[in-house]
C-alpha cells in the first residue's frame, strides 16, 4: 500500500467519531427536539391559560360591577326631574318604614290591552326583492284593531273584579263605576289604605271629596312617573302574556274583553301575594338607584 493511502486511512481513523461521541450527539439532538416540541406546545398553552385567567378575572369584575356592556334596545321611560326624584325618595321612606310592611293596602291601576300588538319583531325568510310579497307580509288591522281598557285592584287578601272601562274615564264615572261598588266595600271590610296614581280622574276635586266623605284613607302623595313602584303593573304584564298564549287568539274586541276577564280570574292568589310582598324590595331598589327608574 502506498504511503499516501496509508496516510489517508490514518487521518480517517483520527477524524472519524467514536461510538460514544455518536451516542452523545444522538442524545443531544433528541433532547433539543424534545425541548423544541415542549416549547411549541407549552408556550401556546401557557399563553392560552394566561389569557383565560385574565378574561375570567375581567368578567368577574364586570359582573360584580353589573356593568356588562351589551347592545340592546333602549328602555323607554319618562325623564325624571330633580323634583320627581326627590318625591320618589321621600315616598319610599314613608312606605318602607310605614304601611307596606303591614300589607294593609290596595294597589289599583288602569291598563289598555291592544287587540293586535305588533312590535316589529316578526321575522320571515325571503329574497332581497320579496319584501312586499303577500307571503312575506305581517297582516295588521287599521288602528291596531282597537283596544280594551280595564281597571283592577290587588290586596294581600285577593283581587278586585276586573272592570272594563268603556270610553274616557271621567271623575264621576270613576267613583260611580269603580270606587263606590269595588273600592269602598273592600277598604272598609279589610281596613285597607287605597293607592291610586296621578291620572286626571284620580286627582279631580270631586274624586278627592268622594274619598274623604266615604272615609277612604289614601296612600299619598304618589310620586309621579313611578309605575315601577306599583306592583299591579306586573299583574298587567302577566295578564297580557296569559291572553297571548290562548289558542285561538281573540279576533274581536268582545273576545279580547272576555279573555281578559277569564284569565284575570284564573291568576292564582299566590302570584298576587308575591307582587304585594315585593314592595319592600322595590323601595330598596329605589334607594339604590337614588330615586331614578328601576328594573321593576
Amino acid at each position: 500500500m502506498s504511503s499516501k493511502i496509508r496516510t489517508v486511512l490514518v487521518l480517517f481513523r483520527v477524524v472519524q467519531p467514536t461510538r460514544i461521541f455518536r451516542k452523545v450527539v444522538v442524545v443531544v439532538v433528541v433532547v433539543v427536539v424534545i425541548v423544541v416540541i415542549v416549547v411549541l406546545l407549552v408556550v401556546p398553552v401557557a399563553a392560552a391559560l394566561v389569557v383565560g385567567v385574565v378574561v375570567m378575572v375581567v368578567l368577574m369584575v364586570v359582573a360584580e360591577a353589573k356593568a356588562v356592556v351589551i347592545v340592546k334596545r333602549a328602555a323607554c321611560r319618562t325623564r325624571l326631574t330633580p323634583y320627581n326624584i326627590r318625591n320618589r325618595l321621600d315616598w319610599k321612606e314613608y312606605i318602607y318604614f310605614g304601611l307596606v310592611r303591614h300589607g294593609h293596602h290596595m294597589f289599583s291601576d288602569e291598563s289598555k290591552f291592544l287587540l293586535e300588538r305588533q312590535d316589529g319583531r316578526k321575522r320571515v325568510f325571503r329574497r332581497v326583492n320579496e319584501r312586499f310579497v303577500p307571503q312575506c307580509l305581517s297582516q295588521a288591522r287599521a288602528f291596531g284593531g282597537g283596544s280594551v281598557m280595564v281597571w283592577g285592584g290587588i290586596t294581600a287578601a285577593g283581587k278586585t273584579p276586573l272592570v272594563t272601562v268603556h270610553g274616557n274615564l271621567r271623575a264621576r264615572r270613576y267613583f260611580d263605576e269603580i270606587l263606590r261598588p269595588h273600592v269602598v266595600p273592600a277598604i272598609h271590610n279589610q281596613g285597607l289604605t287605597f293607592m291610586q296614581d296621578n291620572a286626571p280622574a284620580h286627582r279631580a276635586r270631586i274624586t278627592k271629596q268622594f274619598l274623604y266623605e266615604n272615609n277612604i284613607p289614601v296612600l299619598h302623595p304618589w310620586p309621579p312617573y313611578s309605575p315601577d313602584l306599583n306592583p299591579i303593573e306586573h299583574l298587567w304584564d302577566l295578564l297580557d302574556r296569559r291572553v297571548r298564549m290562548r289558542q285561538p287568539q281573540p279576533q274581536t274586541l268582545l273576545q279580547l274583553e272576555r279573555a281578559l276577564h277569564e284569565e284575570s280570574d284564573n291568576i292564582p292568589q299566590q302570584a298576587v301575594q308575591r307582587l304585594i310582598g315585593s314592595m319592600r324590595r322595590r323601595c330598596q331598589t329605589v334607594i339604590l338607584s337614588r330615586g331614578h327608574h328601576t328594573r321593576h
